[in-house]
């Protein structure tokens, strides 16, 4: 027997998988068919800029980050919370915590985004989350997040504003559909911590949580062609030779012939420009209201400098767009819903890179906060990922933790 458990997929969920197998003393092997480690947690650095590969921040409440992440070693830097919002007029305004941000209490209150009402009951639903526990939030009766909001009171003004391009953000979509379970999760999770970017990029984590493994566990560039199963052990047929183990764990997308309402995916578009000065803020990010393509832009480097080099910035635009087109038209796209509020300075913005990425983000209609591993394959095989829980790093943590438990306790001693 090669190993007791094998683990296919070095994404987040493979990778704590592992690690988990490891402290439950069994023996592991994990199968990456690229030549590193991170699945959708993917940077690429370019003389001096950093791309994430789709806009993405770290929620550091996530309390799978607390449990498996040395944060203070990625060296972090926050985006303040709160939005700069470009509004339909032609203006803009900027909101803020109060709470966390007592300068930016006048300015919040003042804001044409959501009333007074509005914000006593944003408030209102903080105290809710935080006096909550992850689990009780996941408990809650289950609706859309926009009948949430509507049932809360939030006025539409404050729903299309605000909630719908800060969450189309997260959720990548728009009509708020994803579950409502989800929206008050990640909402604790912005009330709780902070939006943050490591210094080496998203991909950080990734190779944090891969630093701690023996390097005899670890094999990239390993395809995986089959998996078969015997009666007493699992093949698994590999680019390189065919392995076994008494348990396998599947850590990737989910199965397409799988009927499962989260087995279906989002999409999006991302694209970067660098410039050497902008008008908007840099350390919040910036929402577009309305319905166009463009969702949101965020100025990476004022939040973690270490995204673009002395003297320029990093600036990324999320679109929700056709997909399959080129850098050019991106750009044109992202420039030519800008130009009300930046025209001035748009000539000055230059394209560098655009990722189009056709699964970002499994389906979150239907959501958990565990769930029951032994209906997540067979007694042999186990398929796994946050397609299982709740689409977010969080979710495919801890859908890796619950898969590594389960599989080395199913191994005889």
């Amino acid at each position: 027997m090669d190993a007791d458990v094998i683990v296919i997929g070095a994404g987040a969920t493979g990778l704590v998988a592992t690690l988990t197998v490891l402290e439950e003393g069994k023996k592991v092997l994990l199968l990456e068919r690229d030549d590193r480690v991170g699945g959708r947690l993917a940077t690429e650095s370019v003389d001096g800029f950093q791309f994430d590969h789709g806009f993405q921040v770290l929620l550091n409440a996530y309390p799978a980050i607390k449990r498996w992440i040395n944060e203070p070693a990625l060296e972090t830097k926050a985006f303040a919370p709160g939005a700069h919002i470009l509004l339909p007029d032609g203006k803009r305004t900027t909101i803020g915590d109060p709470l966390r941000q007592p300068d930016m209490l006048i300015n919040t209150l003042r804001s044409p985004v959501g009333s007074f009402g509005d914000k006593l009951k944003l408030l209102k639903l903080v105290r809710k989350v935080k006096t909550t526990s992850c689990e009780k939030l996941f408990q809650e009766p289950e609706m859309s997040t926009d009948d949430f909001l509507i049932r809360w009171g939030f006025s539409e003004n404050m729903v299309s504003l605000f909630f719908r391009p800060f969450y189309g953000g997260i959720f990548l979509e728009r009509d708020l559909m994803t579950s409502s379970r989800m929206f008050l999760f990640t909402f604790k999770m912005f009330a709780e911590g902070q939006a943050v970017l490591p210094q080496g990029g998203l991909q950080a984590v990734a190779e944090q949580l891969a630093s701690r493994l023996p390097s005899e566990v670890l094999m990239l560039s390993t395809s995986v062609k089959e998996v078969l199963k015997q009666e007493e052990f699992v093949e698994v047929v590999t680019s390189t030779g065919t392995l076994k183990a008494k348990q396998v764990i599947m850590a990737t997308a989910p199965p397409s012939n799988m009927e499962h309402p989260k087995s279906s995916w989002l999409s999006t578009v991302n694209v970067y420009f660098s410039a050497t000065e902008t008008s908007l803020p840099k350390n919040v990010i910036t929402l577009l209201p309305g319905g166009c393509p463009v969702n949101n832009v965020a100025i990476l480097d004022g939040a973690q400098p270490s995204y673009a080099p002395t003297g320029q910035h990093l600036i990324s635009v999320t679109l929700f767009t056709k997909a399959g087109e080129t850098l050019a038209y991106y750009a044109k796209q992202a420039k030519t819903y800008l130009a009300p509020w930046l025209a001035d300075e748009l000539p000055n913005w230059t394209p560098l890179r655009h990722y189009d990425i056709p699964f970002a983000l499994p389906s979150s209609r239907h959501v958990s906060w565990k769930g029951d591993v032994t209906r997540w394959g067979d007694e042999q095989v186990i398929e796994t990922g946050d397609w299982r829980l709740h689409p977010s790093l969080q979710g495919a943590m801890m859908a890796g933790h619950l898969a590594g438990k389960h599989a080395a306790r199913q191994c005889k001693a």
